[in-house]
């Protein structure tokens, strides 16, 4: 007999009401013990498919002199737009599993207060509607314990999770190099997620 090991009996299945109604219809994935509600996360298909359908039409309309240049650049913008999408989802997906199975946090001296953790709070709350001006407003306020910290030891305070997410999405800009990876290490320290981190150090420029 052919038996999976628990790491890999992963599965997605649709749990509808017993009435048929779809309204409360709620997708689950499921690995070993552990189920999350990832209805929500299925919108990025559709959200991909709208992308993909939308860039196909927008280069078959081009007229033929258009330069291969400008070709090439819309597509990779498009196909940087899909891998963002996606790593969103997966990212997503990682921090629903991470919570439920209450993993024990690795980053207990990683306590800021103060000013500048509230202000992290505020703009980790407003999600993609934080504007360039939100991010040149949050100072440190001088020289705090994380600004003489060296990338080593930075690292050191970050969960993995959140140091392999911050990596991938380095990548995906083009920012994968140990200046940018420093500061924006500094700003997950300071109370940051790994999304406005980047945004900070890409938009302000005492951080370059």
């Amino acid at each position: 007999m052919n038996v999976r090991p628990a790491a890999c009996m992963r599965e997605c299945i649709l749990r509808v009401p017993a009435d048929g109604g779809a309204t409360s219809s709620h997708a689950l994935y499921r690995i070993s013990t552990v189920s999350v509600d990832v209805t929500d996360l299925l919108n990025v298909d559709f959200e991909l498919l709208e992308l993909i359908d939308h860039a196909v039409a927008h280069l078959a309309g081009l007229p033929v002199s258009t330069a291969m240049e400008e070709k090439a650049s819309y597509a990779q913008w498009t196909l940087t737009a899909v891998l963002e999408l996606q790593l969103d989802r997966v990212f997503a997906l990682t921090q629903r599993l991470g919570e439920c199975r209450a993993a024990p946090a690795r980053d207990a001296e990683l306590v800021t207060g103060g000013t500048t953790a509230h202000l992290c709070e505020v703009i980790n709350r407003m999600g993609r509607r934080a504007q360039p001006s939100d991010y040149a407003r949050l100072k440190p306020g001088g020289r705090d314990v994380f600004s003489s910290m060296n990338l080593e030891r930075l690292v050191n305070l970050i969960p993995n999770a959140v140091w392999v997410e911050t990596q991938v999405r380095l990548r995906a800009v083009s920012l994968l190099i140990p200046k940018y990876e420093t500061q924006v290490a500094r700003w997950l320290a300071r109370g940051l997620n790994v999304y406005h981190a980047i945004e900070k150090v890409k938009w302000d420029p005492r951080c370059r």
